[in-house]
């Protein structure tokens, strides 16, 4: 086990709240994928590693065209 993530609705909140705690986050909130996630990391007990990854709203891709086809 390298580590354990959950998905949060908003990480900032989630980092000040941490910040409080004692725990050591490794980086402030770090914006992933193009803007669509931003997480953190922090060391919990026994250092464990705890990832909070906020996912933001993806738009959908478009439908595909049926006359198509992958190879």
């Amino acid at each position: 086990l390298t580590h354990i993530g959950f998905e949060v609705s908003d990480v900032d909140a989630v980092y000040e709240r941490i910040l409080g705690t004692g725990y050591k986050v490794t980086s402030p909130p770090v914006e992933m994928r193009n803007g669509r996630s931003k997480l953190i990391y922090v060391y919990g007990p026994e250092d464990l590693v705890i990832e909070f990854i906020e996912l933001r709203e993806m738009p959908f891709a478009p439908p595909a065209d049926p006359t198509q086809r992958a190879v």
